[in-house]
């Protein structure tokens, strides 16, 4: 069976240009300020360790306990996660998992 719209371009090589693409990287755009991010984290540090403090030994193994923290998705990634944020707190990773969050806000 034929097909009608079946074109031949002669020359298409010369329909062709070279394309430059941009090597990766450039700036990032934070969902909010750094002075923001500092404030509202140490808030839940301080109401985390607080809590933490008042608990029962028997609740803290080796004196130590487990929390869930929730990223913004654009700190998600490998090179964006906040390790060293969270080993100068004295706190590592110990699993992840991905959780759908919907805005309360309107």
């Amino acid at each position: 069976m034929s097909r009608h719209n079946n074109f031949l371009l002669g020359s298409g090589e010369r329909l062709t240009g070279r394309v430059e693409v941009p090597a990766g990287g450039g700036p990032k755009n934070a969902p909010y300020t750094f002075q923001r991010a500092v404030q509202r984290v140490t808030e839940k540090l301080d109401t985390a360790n607080s809590i933490f403090s008042s608990l029962e030994p028997e609740a803290a193994p080796n004196d130590e306990v487990v929390a869930a923290i929730t990223l913004h998705p654009r700190y998600v990634s490998k090179s964006d996660y906040p390790g060293e944020l969270l080993a100068a707190q004295g706190l590592r990773t110990i699993g992840s998992r991905s959780k759908l969050i919907r805005s309360t806000s309107t």
